[in-house]
């Protein structure tokens, strides 16, 4: 996976709205989190970091510089059991699941993938299996239209 966080420089904050293609490449920064952590093992180097592409030491999967959190890993995650509506787990739907023994679940899963305080990198939050848009309900995810 390569993750692609355009930095927001002062000048886009002031101007308001700046268009895609006025991003220069020195604003982009490049994100290496993909399973590479054998390669460090077997002492080969992929040389990132001369590319500009930033990844976590030895290429671990959870490290100082990115985390991701998959769906199943952060806190109670809504779903419907195979997509079937009779069937939901931890609510269904984000507006019927537990809130707060969610955030509880939240807490201690952030604290056992970051023990550190301090992190200031970039943790995402990956729910392939959930889609916010109404619109992008297609498929089997129609379970909750």
């Amino acid at each position: 996976m390569v993750y692609l966080v355009p930095e927001c420089p002062k000048s886009f904050l002031d101007s308001g709205i700046q268009m895609f293609s006025e991003i220069q490449w020195t604003d982009v920064q490049v994100f290496w989190n993909v399973p590479t952590e054998i390669c460090s093992k077997m002492n080969i180097n992929l040389s990132l970091e001369e590319y500009g592409i930033k990844a976590n030491p030895n290429y671990t999967f959870y490290g100082e510089n990115i985390v991701i959190f998959y769906q199943f890993e952060f806190g109670l995650y809504p779903y419907f059991k195979d997509y079937n509506k009779s069937a939901p787990v931890n609510g269904g739907m984000p507006q019927d699941c537990n809130l707060g023994a969610h955030l509880k679940k939240v807490r201690k899963d952030i604290t056992n993938i970051i023990p550190d305080e301090n992190f200031t990198n970039h943790a995402i939050i990956d729910f392939e299996h959930w889609r916010p848009l109404f619109e992008e309900l297609y498929d089997t995810k129609k379970v909750i239209t």
